[in-house]
């Protein structure tokens, strides 16, 4: 029977998954890691938890997930039945495993991964409106957000450099054996622990997936990873001679050789893909509700949180991010008197002109909405339409339309847009451009931009 259980919910689709701990006897210190597949969703949730058991309750010291979000704090006591999913690690105290995740600096780590709540606590309120304004207006959200970015990279990048002087440099001499330590760390790491070890082997978590598959593989590509790497380093050994000097790191120093100068900028060029492309992620779906949530607001719409089940004909609404019957996910959905617009938002430049092309066609031109039927409108907001991209004819037979955000006036257009589908009047519509600043610096100010951050 199971004394302790804890639950789950599953990042991906909000179901709540339920997890078993067995304890062998009382006064058990219970280190818990492994994976479960999510029910609902089937993604993979990984998490950690440390367990003591005393008679009749359990005390949480320490607990971590990836992919899920625990639903318990460490005050809470666990207590009933259900199904184990894994099985279980005991370690009784001082006999914890060290991880190579331990000797990561806590900068290092508190940048592994970034949440919307660092950067907002980051930037600071004002300074959110201040790139929703700039946005507003043609400016580029990367201008601003890069930045952050680049001094998330430079502080990932000390830790990594203080990893290798105080805790890996003794391993670097022998390729082999380090591909192996770091592997065998990472079939014992979760979450975060695992990240940090798929950089050291010139992987990120995508990279696992894709090039690795599953972990059954690991022990193959660890051993390709040692003859590539040291093949690399002979062939620069013979191409630009001997590499030789000394890194000194707060009073502790390494030699620096062609092993150490490639393993550690191989797991640099992990570590920049990893970081840049969960902040590319993050930024551009916390700005796209930033925006259009702020945008509709200015225009006399009220949010609702989730869409209604029942509305008034005449009441101007709008809602974010949500999937469809058939789980065509929009962006925003505006309704009023019958009619009902999707817009579909996307950080999306030249570099990606397939991307803008597959949104032309996504959305109906007729929808029920809390049990009334609504005409259906499309508009898709991207960064920059390359000159030769077909997507405006695309858009037109579909009878959508195309705003690019690069445009200082693409507020102006998207205001007269919304109001010719629903038939009303808006101040914005008949602004100039150089009167664009002003005017949103003042309704920024009233707007609370923090229920458009979830």
């Amino acid at each position: 029977m199971s004394l302790g259980t804890f639950s789950v919910e599953c990042n991906n689709c909000g179901f709540v998954n339920v997890l078993d701990i067995f304890p062998q006897y009382y006064y058990q210190r219970i280190e818990r890691k492994g994976h479960c597949i999510c029910s609902q969703c089937y993604t993979n949730i990984y998490y950690s938890i440390i367990v003591y058991y005393v008679p009749f309750f359990s005390i949480i010291e320490e607990f971590e997930c990836y992919n899920g979000n625990w639903l318990f704090s460490e005050a809470d006591i666990l207590l009933g039945e259900g199904t184990p999913t894994t099985s279980t690690t005991v370690f009784l105290p001082n006999e914890e495993e060290d991880m190579i995740y331990s000797s990561f600096d806590n900068l290092g780590k508190s940048n592994i991964k970034s949440t919307r709540t660092d950067f907002t606590e980051t930037t600071g309120v004002d300074g959110m409106k201040d790139i929703i304004r700039k946005v507003l207006i043609g400016g580029n959200v990367r201008d601003i957000t890069e930045f952050i970015t680049q001094r998330r990279l430079s502080v990932s990048y000390a830790a990594m450099l203080d990893l290798f002087v105080n805790e890996l440099q003794g391993r670097t001499d022998d390729v082999q054996g380090y591909s192996s330590f770091v592997a065998q760390d990472l079939v014992q790491a979760r979450g975060v622990e695992q990240i940090l070890d798929l950089w050291l082997l010139g992987l990120t978590k995508k990279g696992l997936d894709n090039i690795v598959r599953d972990e059954t593989n690991l022990s193959n590509y660890k051993d390709s990873f040692a003859v590539s790497i040291s093949e690399t380093i002979s062939s620069l050994q013979d191409k630009f001679g001997p590499l030789s000097g000394n890194i000194i790191l707060n009073g502790k120093e390494m030699e620096l050789n062609w092993n150490v100068f490639s393993l550690l900028c191989i797991a640099l060029g992990s570590q920049t893909l990893s970081i840049r492309g969960s902040a590319k992620s993050m930024n551009g779906k916390l700005f796209e509700k930033l925006i259009l949530g702020s945008l509709l607001t200015i225009m006399g719409f009220t949010y609702c949180a989730a869409p209604p089940s029942h509305i008034n004909r005449f009441d101007k609404l709008f809602w974010l991010s949500n999937m469809d019957e058939n789980e065509r996910e929009t962006d925003a959905t505006l309704i009023f008197n019958g009619k009902a617009i999707s817009i579909d938002i996307g950080f999306i430049g030249k570099g990606n002109p397939e991307i803008s092309l597959d949104k032309v066609t996504r959305f109906n031109r007729y929808k029920q909405i809390a049990g009334m039927g609504h005409e259906m409108k499309t508009i898709i907001i991207v960064d920059t339409v390359a000159e030769n991209s077909d997507l405006f004819n695309k858009a037109n037979r579909v009878d959508g339309i195309v705003l690019q955000m690069s445009r200082n006036d693409w507020s102006i257009a998207f205001a007269q847009a919304v109001c010719d589908i629903f038939s009303f009047d808006h101040p914005l519509c008949s602004l100039h451009v150089q009167e664009l600043d002003a005017y949103f610096r003042s309704e920024l100010e009233r707007i609370n931009i923090n229920c458009f951050i979830s």
